[in-house]
């Protein structure tokens, strides 16, 4: 490509940079990298994610006695790619670095961002050991049974966060005891999208949360899937009710991902032969076991609850002209320029390789509605 054109490596470190800062719980869950981080993997790869150490305290007596510190690792399968490709003229190409910013590498790392973002919120609320029903009238105690659930699961106290999801947000927001709390170190917070900090927890509010999109949910609070990798559609079996229904908007979180139906079904005899999904399915399922999502979830958890690991890739081989950046925290971010010959484009891909895996579903609970 001609010299005019802006260096994959700005665009790389750009869309590093654009991604980091449109990360909210894909940041404060824990993030331990392994020593050959820098070392480029592929999609099915397996990174070991250094866990933290643990101590016990002793009575001391006459003597202290030593306690070894022993790394140990988690094996978190990068599984998952995330990208955005986009067909870009050559007049694009030879825009200034910001103006390509703007233009393309900002929109394309927020969205994948929103896509990193949904899959740690709903393995987070899928994983979740603990859960919490919320009081059909909003009361501020929900948010301390909540605290009270990691209370009981002896969970550090510092590092904790909520998210809400945004029909629970404005409901707590309007309570007195928030409005009028005091105490809180930033009372213009709790009117953003950082709500402030309540019961030992850092407070967000998340429009990626698992919810339907459905204005009723179906009946069906139960079921398996089947379907082939890549799939648009999918079977349904051992519904809950033999003629259960599914409304499109609903949805369901299988492997970490979430997914939502394209259009309504109604069992026959506990099964639905055929019912199309969005986006296609990311792994193949036989009779698997998924989380259904009919309603609005808010998560509250602990940084330790669920670790999400990045892994740079290779650059492809052949004529292709491409950069990789990666952040000190363990982000990394892939930039490929490439020609589409079939269609005669340039494109731009922006992609990131990653993995998630709950360390410990005892450190997040899940507040559902009544």
């Amino acid at each position: 490509m001609s010299n005019s054109f802006v260096n994959p490596t700005l665009v790389a470190q750009e869309a590093l940079t654009a991604l980091e800062e449109q990360l909210a719980a894909s940041g404060l869950v824990y993030r331990g990298v392994e020593r050959d981080f820098n070392t480029p993997r592929a999609k099915g790869n397996t990174i070991n994610v250094k866990t933290p150490a643990t101590f016990s305290a002793k009575n001391f007596i006459t003597a202290t006695s030593a306690q070894n510190i022993t790394e140990s690792y988690v094996a978190v399968t990068l599984d998952t790619i995330a990208d955005v490709t986009v067909d870009i003229t050559s007049k694009e190409m030879t825009l200034s670095i910001d103006d390509l910013s703007k233009q393309v590498i900002q929109p394309a790392a927020y969205a994948l961002a929103e896509q990193i973002e949904s899959n740690v919120l709903a393995a987070l609320v899928a994983g979740a050991s603990l859960s919490e029903t919320k009081s059909a009238t909003a009361a501020i105690g929900d948010i301390g049974a909540l605290a009270k659930a990691l209370d009981l699961k002896k969970v550090p106290k510092s590092e904790r966060y909520l998210f809400f999801a945004p029909l629970h947000h404005y409901e707590y927001n309007a309570l007195d005891a928030i409005v009028h709390f005091e105490k809180s170190q930033n009372i213009a917070a709790l009117r953003e999208a950082e709500v402030g900090r309540l019961f030992g927890f850092d407070c967000y509010s998340s429009t990626l949360l698992p919810n339907t999109d459905a204005a009723t949910a179906g009946t069906a609070t139960s079921y398996k899937i089947t379907g082939t990798i890549g799939a648009t559609d999918i079977a349904l079996s051992s519904l809950s009710a033999a003629t259960a229904t599914i409304k499109a908007g609903d949805k369901f979180i299988y492997d970490n991902h979430i997914y939502t139906f394209a259009e309504d079904g109604t069992g026959d005899t506990s099964a639905i032969a055929s019912i199309d999904i969005t986006p296609a399915l990311h792994k193949a399922a036989t009779a698997a076991d998924v989380f259904e999502v009919r309603a609005p979830f808010s998560v509250a958890f602990h940084k330790s609850a669920l670790t999400l690991a990045v892994a740079p890739q290779e650059l492809p081989l052949g004529g292709a002209e491409g950069a990789v950046a990666v952040s000190p925290n363990g982000l990394a971010v892939r930039v490929v320029y490439g020609y589409t010959q079939s269609s005669k484009t340039n494109n731009i891909s922006i992609d990131v390789l990653y993995g998630i895996k709950i360390l410990d579903g005892n450190r997040a609970v899940r507040m559902i509605d009544a």
